[in-house]
This record gives structure tokens, sequence and C-alpha cells, in this order.
């Protein structure tokens, strides 16, 4: 081969490992960081005893109307 051909192929290999590293490398740093910012707890059975108080109006976000399309009475409940 002459040396044309050699540095060429050095060049390509330079650029495939270098891609490599910032395709990968980083985005495998960034994922691994991102699980270590989980916060976990036991959950636990209990009454809920915080409560909310104040005044003023609740409108809904998005209000819909259901209109069955059978009429009647069901036979037997779950």
């Amino acid at each position: 081969m002459n040396l044309k051909k050699v540095i060429a192929i050095i060049l390509i290999l330079a650029g495939a490992a270098g891609a490599y590293y910032f395709f990968y490398a980083k985005n495998k740093a960034k994922n691994t960081s991102a699980a270590a910012q989980v916060l976990t707890a036991r959950v636990e059975r209990g009454d809920i005893t915080d409560s909310i108080k104040g005044s003023g109006t609740i409108q809904p976000y998005q209000l819909l109307e259901l209109n069955p399309r059978g009429v009647g009475r069901s036979k037997k409940s779950m």
C-alpha cells in the first residue's frame, strides 16, 4: 500500500473512534447520572391526615357529556 492509503485508513479509524466516544460514551454517562437521582420510599398503609382549606371557584379543565347508547336496567351487578 502506498502512504496515502495508510493515512486515509488511519484517519477513518480515528474518526470512527471519535464518533463512538461522542455518541456512546457521552450518552452512557448521562443515563447513569439520571438513574442516580431517583428517590424511593417504602410503602406504608395509613390514613391521610393532610387537608386543604381555601375559598374560590373550581372549574374543570375539560367538560364532557356522557350519553350511554343503551337505555334500561342491568340484571346482574358485580
